[in-house]
């Protein structure tokens, strides 16, 4: 009976945290850049790097969190899984004094999350960006 009350605490426990990390937003996470970046150029402005990305998420498994054209930023986003408790993927613009743009990709967990599986998924989200960017 004791094990019974264990793995269902346990159950509880992973149901609850599923439920917070699906509910988390954008702005509580990313307050500043990430430890993780990685970081390519591309001769266009942020404004048109910000629409090439826009129109690529709706057929991919990236959700659009937020846009600050202001401050160029994009805010991608991955749910939780079964192996992950979902990312959001901060995308910095910064333009450049020759016209091109500084693009800087991130990662945060919408949880708590280490290991291999971080940068594979920073991986895939930087090759999602970019064959937005580079077709």
């Amino acid at each position: 009976m004791n094990t019974l009350i264990f793995w269902l605490l346990i159950l509880v426990i992973i149901g609850l945290a599923w439920r917070y990390a699906s509910k988390r937003s954008a702005a509580s996470v990313v307050t500043q850049k990430p430890k993780r970046l990685q970081a390519f150029t591309k001769a266009q402005s942020p404004e048109a790097i910000i629409e090439a990305i826009r129109q690529k998420v709706a057929a991919s498994n990236y959700t659009l969190e937020s846009i600050a054209e202001e401050n160029p930023r994009l805010i991608l986003s991955t749910p939780p899984t079964a192996m992950t408790w979902g990312f959001f993927y901060p995308i910095y613009l910064t333009p450049q004094v020759d016209g091109s743009t500084l693009v800087e990709v991130g990662i945060e967990s919408k949880l708590m999350q280490m290991g291999p599986v971080v940068k594979q998924q920073h991986e895939a989200c930087v090759v999602f960006v970019k064959a937005a960017l580079f077709g």
